[in-house]
């Protein structure tokens, strides 16, 4: 978050990673405006507070049942032990 309170779409590429576990090459400048475009419910351009937690909140579900998906399709599982 920038000093005053919002964040725009240039920076969400290092919080988008780390949020995900993704890689960087995996992550480009196109998602982060997407991004910015979907949760910024105000259409100022950028992503306040409020936005933001919520933009967080769906990241970190999407990659909580991105690594439930690997788990039942091929990863680890009880059975292999």
């Amino acid at each position: 978050m920038q000093r005053n309170g919002v964040m725009d779409p240039e920076h969400l590429f290092p919080v988008i990673i780390e949020l995900t576990n993704s890689e960087s090459w995996a992550v480009t400048d196109a998602h982060c405006r997407k991004f910015a475009h979907i949760f910024d419910e105000d259409g100022d351009g950028r992503i306040d507070l409020s936005e933001f937690e919520k933009l967080v909140r769906f990241c970190v579900i999407m990659s909580a049942l991105d690594d439930d998906d690997e788990e039942k399709n091929g990863g680890w599982s009880e059975e292999k032990e």
